[in-house]
């Protein structure tokens, strides 16, 4: 995932972070991370699916979030889909 420059904020440099998918469904999708990310960042998901070739783009804005257990196992993200 790369996460996009907020409009106000152009110099704000753009990462990537890798993360495993959760679910998916027709609305957005859920993966778990090792990193933190913002809460109202708009991402840009590459999902690598092992039968096709290359991966799907989807433009997705964070919508929820939950650290996963105590010891510091990553963080829940709910993408939402951007239509």
């Amino acid at each position: 995932m790369r996460k996009l420059p907020l409009v106000f904020s152009p110099q704000e440099p753009l990462g990537t972070v890798r993360g495993r998918l959760q679910n998916i469904s027709r609305g957005g999708l859920c993966i778990l991370t090792e990193e933190g990310l913002n809460g109202a960042a708009v991402m840009v998901c590459e999902i690598t699916v092992p039968e096709l070739p290359v991966p799907i783009p989807a433009l997705t804005t964070i919508r929820w979030s939950e650290p996963r257990g105590g010891t510091g196992e990553g963080h829940l993200y709910g993408l939402q889909f951007c239509y």
